[in-house]
């Protein structure tokens, strides 16, 4: 058994892709962010804003905020909003590289309806020192990883 794993030209036409300017034009606090499921690309200056919040349990997701998980002692559940704002965007980071020794779950509301990259089911982030931005498509009812 393999663990590499190659992607399709569909998968990664579906991964977010993160361009951070070095060249100072980037406004404080903001970074350009080229997003695109199949065809919809599109490029925008996104502000990712927030308060950073330790976690190491379960816990809903509140819109504007950030969160540095730590999975070392057991899995970690995080459950997306109801009813997110559109192009809001969450920052998940390891904190103690310790997702591959217990996973971090990101569930879907029970009552929603959208989907993560296109799939109606919930996430397991188990690569340690993983940095993950989920972004909310309003207008494909999708979350964008």
């Amino acid at each position: 058994m393999s663990l590499l794993h190659q992607w399709t030209m569909a998968e990664l036409r579906k991964r977010l892709q993160v361009n951070l300017e070095t060249g100072g034009n980037v406004l404080p606090n903001k970074i350009p962010l080229t997003t695109g499921v199949g065809t919809r690309a599109e490029l925008k200056t996104i502000p990712i804003v927030g308060d950073w919040i330790y976690k190491s349990a379960n816990f809903d997701m509140v819109q504007y905020n950030n969160y540095l998980v730590d999975t070392e002692a057991a899995i970690v559940t995080a459950i997306l909003p109801l009813a997110p704002e559109d192009k809001v965007i969450f920052w998940l980071k390891d904190a103690k590289a310790s997702f591959s020794i217990h996973s971090l779950f990101v569930n879907r509301h029970p009552l929603a309806t959208y989907t993560i990259n296109e799939i109606a089911d919930d996430l397991e982030i188990d690569i340690s020192t993983s940095d993950v931005f989920l972004m909310y498509d309003a207008l494909n009812n999708n979350w964008i990883l």
